[in-house]
């Protein structure tokens, strides 16, 4: 979020309320993951998360298993996710339990 005077503000995810420079919302207590700055990151040891499907040249005449192939990338690659993303836990006062996250990064070959 930008002021009117250009300025970034920096705010609660969780309530809204101006953040400080602590690790936690001092209204509301929610842990906070975040970069004051901007900040590009490099990665290191980047491999490739890939998935191959088959399909008979004879097979592809049907409609069906023509749309089914991005079905079954994409079952494929959910099972190779939790092998490279990042898994979060975090604390919410307001629904008195934990929130977990994965994040993943996702970047693209440089040319």
């Amino acid at each position: 979020m930008i002021d009117r005077f250009g300025k970034k503000l920096y705010n609660c995810p969780n309530c809204a309320a101006p953040i400080g420079y602590g690790p936690k919302c001092e209204y509301c207590g929610t842990v906070l993951r975040w970069e004051p700055f901007d900040v590009k990151k490099v990665y290191v040891n980047v491999r490739p998360l890939a998935a191959t499907v088959f399909v008979d040249n004879d097979l592809l005449q049907y409609e069906a298993i023509r749309r089914d192939v991005p079905n079954r990338l994409c079952a494929q690659l959910a099972q190779e996710l939790p092998k490279i993303w990042e898994l979060r836990e975090e604390d919410d006062p307001y629904r008195n339990g934990k929130r977990y996250r994965a994040v993943i990064y996702v970047g693209r070959r440089s040319e």
